[in-house]
């Protein structure tokens, strides 16, 4: 069993309390009053999200219900990888939001390489 070191992000084994990873490189975004290091998705993420992907919003604007399911399954897909102790209710009710939604989904589909930095495309997968 793992835990997250809150002040430090690293992977702890519970058993001893010694790091046992660093966190993988990513974007640093401030959500739920931390920082954390967003990572690129892994192929394997990529291959299991594509429907959701291909859903993401294109523009900003009001998002349906799935639209805003996928948002909070993607985050948390790449959030999970530094912090494997993260829930998809906590992405949902305490990390994400509309102040930092657009920040955290470009951070990820430009870091995982499915759309060139500067601009966020739906359905590019």
């Amino acid at each position: 069993m793992t835990a997250i070191d809150r002040g430090t992000g690293q992977v702890m084994g519970q058993a001893t309390g010694q790091a046992i990873g660093q966190l993988i490189d990513g974007v640093s975004i401030r959500m739920g009053g931390r920082d954390w290091i967003v990572p690129a998705l892994t192929f394997g993420q990529i291959k299991r999200l594509r429907g959701r992907l291909e859903i993401l919003p294109a523009e900003p604007g009001v998002l349906s219900g799935a639209q805003i399911d996928a948002i909070i399954d993607v985050v948390h897909a790449a959030l999970a990888r530094n912090y494997p102790a993260v829930t998809v209710e906590d992405v949902g009710e305490h990390l994400l939001d509309l102040g930092n939604m657009a920040t955290v989904v470009k951070a990820i589909m430009t870091g995982s390489g499915l759309v060139p930095s500067g601009e966020v495309e739906a359905g590019t997968v």
